[in-house]
């Protein structure tokens, strides 16, 4: 869980539902760190919709080795951010808000995840996947009867 093993995207992804700010001399950042612009400028086409929704946790408490994240609410469509922490568990179901019963189709706007069309269970939970610890994937979601 040592902060120097974490890449430079996924910390970023850790503030993208809290409005990140970044205040700080920039040159002594290795170069890698520049490396995250094409994810600013993803984020950045999507932030206005996603601070206009109501944002809540999803998934498990995170503890450095679980699958966690948040969902931005705004009717029938809205954000995912999933984020699967140091865990050796390729797939997680997550207990999304007020989806029970759906069908969700999730496209990908950041991060290491695919798009998919998935049912969202009874008890409120779609599963999803990441193939890597330490990857996080955001999407943009739609929901159907």
């Amino acid at each position: 869980l040592a902060p120097q093993h974490v890449s430079f995207d996924y910390c970023f992804a850790i503030t993208m539902m809290a409005q990140p700010l970044a205040w700080f001399e920039a040159t002594g950042l290795p170069e890698e760190a520049f490396a995250i612009a094409p994810l600013l400028q993803s984020y950045r086409q999507h932030q206005g919709d996603i601070h206009a929704g109501q944002i809540f946790p999803i998934g498990e408490e995170p503890s450095g080795a679980s699958w966690t994240g948040f969902q931005s609410i705004r009717g029938e469509r809205g954000y995912l951010l999933v984020y699967r922490e140091l865990n050796q568990r390729p797939r997680a179901a997550l207990k999304l808000w007020g989806l029970e019963g759906r069908t969700v189709q999730c496209r990908l706007i950041a991060g290491h995840g695919a798009d998919f069309t998935g049912a969202v269970d009874g008890d409120g939970c779609l599963t999803f996947h990441l193939s890597e610890p330490l990857s996080f994937a955001l999407y943009e979601y739609r929901t159907f009867l």
